[in-house]
């Protein structure tokens, strides 16, 4: 997978879709930790591999290049 550039850390969270089929344009909650724990569900934690501000999270598609709004 390309990585976007100047970036060295990353994580895959999987989405799953809709039962009415796909869906375009719509929120989801994501809630992003500074700290240690697993990943579950809507939760994703970093680690401490970001700033403690989240200055510096992207959210990409599946191809790890195109940058999704946030």
């Amino acid at each position: 997978m390309t990585w976007l550039r100047g970036w060295k850390f990353r994580k895959r969270h999987t989405i799953s879709g809709s039962s009415a089929g796909a869906q375009i344009n719509y929120q989801i909650p994501i809630t992003v930790h500074f700290g240690t724990g697993a990943d579950s569900g809507d939760d994703v934690y970093c680690s401490g591999r970001c700033r403690p501000d989240f200055g510096d999270i992207r959210f990409t598609k599946n191809d790890g290049m195109v940058e999704l709004d946030y």
